[in-house]
């Protein structure tokens, strides 16, 4: 049986090689995922609508289901959509209010360490879906919305901004 012998200098050079190649998949596995990252904080964003700040006088002691969703109705109007061609969901997680009214439509944040004056309103458009996130932050009310589907193209903007449909409550 014959053997083979490897010389230092060779060994050296293998080894040298080898760790070049590391290094070399290390960067580019870094640069991939960075891209990456990237690229999901684009489509995040691309996500999401404009914040719009409410002025509330005088200010309210909780963040009741009637003015969240009278602000996510005023949300929708002043990003462009026909308010009458969208119907509000009915939350799946109903909570109770700080003055003990169930909630039906407002999904107010509810574990422990978050705040009761936050909550989402879902609206919904044939397939389409859009969640609004909606803060009392003491006299203001700060409503975000959130695309959940492929958003429909807007309408143009009215100039008024029409009264929120009924949403049932007596």
């Amino acid at each position: 049986m014959k053997r083979f012998h490897i010389s230092a200098i060779d060994m050296r050079r293998t080894i040298n090689g080898l760790l070049l190649l590391s290094i070399a998949l290390f960067t580019n596995g870094c640069v991939f995922l960075l891209y990456k990252s990237v690229q999901q904080d684009r489509q995040i964003a691309a996500m999401h609508g404009k914040k719009y700040t409410y002025k509330v006088k005088p200010a309210p002691l909780f963040l009741s289901e009637e003015l969240a969703l009278t602000k996510a109705w005023q949300t929708l109007a002043r990003e462009g959509f026909n308010s009458n061609e969208w119907k509000v969901v009915r939350t799946s997680h109903p909570a109770t209010a700080p003055d003990g009214t169930q909630d039906r439509y407002f999904s107010r944040m509810r574990f422990p360490g978050q705040d009761p004056a936050r909550g989402t309103v879902e609206f919904r458009h044939g397939d389409v879906r859009r969640k609004f996130d909606v803060l009392l932050d003491g006299d203001r009310i700060i409503c975000h919305s959130l695309f959940t589907g492929t958003p429909p193209k807007p309408r143009k903007p009215p100039t008024r901004y029409p009264k929120p449909p009924h949403t049932g409550k007596g």
